[in-house]
């Protein structure tokens, strides 16, 4: 084998992992200022702690909520990760294989061939919370524009329902994906759709309790002048 060429290629994985962190940076950080940002709104709406609802006096950015999210963000890889790098292999390695990651794992080295993928399953749930929001934006484009006087037909029905339809089919993917596709465990999917569900009842006891505590109401009872 020509030396030059596996010199070239070590390179070229350097190269190639340095942009695959890089593109990881930026969609993570996309990720908290866009959930920030979702936490900003609930927090002026009182909807959650005001504390998510505060703006910086010199940026203007909701730098409070970005730190909190961060926060939950490292302890949630960490414990993702830690469980991940245990390894996932189908059947135990030899021991002579058991290098440092092991040594950060929780468990024997044994348990983890049995054990669902945890960095697929925060994956999953990641995924479904942005579904479930994507659809629900489609949702009241519909709504919101049907009777204003800028409604247009493609813009404000087609592509929202287009879009509805889309992240349904992915929600839907994660009970038909294990009894559709060969060797697709129903395990991590399946979690991550039990941990939305808990997720989304708490939230909607959060929201009756806390409406009822501030005497708001739960439902809007007239529509806002255009």
């Amino acid at each position: 084998m020509d030396v030059r060429s596996a010199q070239a290629g070590i390179y070229f994985m350097w190269i190639q992992g340095l942009t695959v962190f890089l593109a990881l940076i930026g969609t993570t950080l996309a990720c908290i200022n866009t959930g920030a940002r979702v936490t900003y709104a609930m927090g002026r709406d009182k909807e959650v702690g005001e504390l998510f609802g505060d703006l910086h006096h010199k940026s203007g950015a909701p730098t409070k909520g970005i730190w909190i999210l961060t926060f939950i963000s490292i302890i949630l890889g960490i414990a993702t990760v830690t469980m991940y790098l245990g390894g996932t292999t189908q059947t135990a390695l030899d021991p002579k294989y058991h290098t440092f990651w092991y040594s950060v794992g929780l468990f024997d080295p044994g348990v983890y061939t049995t054990a669902p993928n945890t960095l697929l399953i925060i994956t999953l749930i990641s995924n479904f919370g942005t579904f479930l929001l994507y659809m629900m934006s489609c949702i009241v484009a519909v709504i919101a524009f049907k009777e204003h006087h800028m409604f247009n037909g493609f813009k404000h029905f087609v592509v929202p329902v287009f879009g509805l339809l889309a992240n349904l089919g992915c929600m839907l993917f994660y009970i038909i994906g294990p009894f559709s596709v060969a060797g697709m465990s129903w395990h991590e999917p399946f979690i991550a759709l039990g941990v939305a569900l808990v997720w989304g009842i708490y939230g909607a006891i959060h929201f009756v309790t806390h409406s009822k505590k501030k005497e708001k109401p739960m439902f809007v009872s007239s529509a806002a002048a255009v």
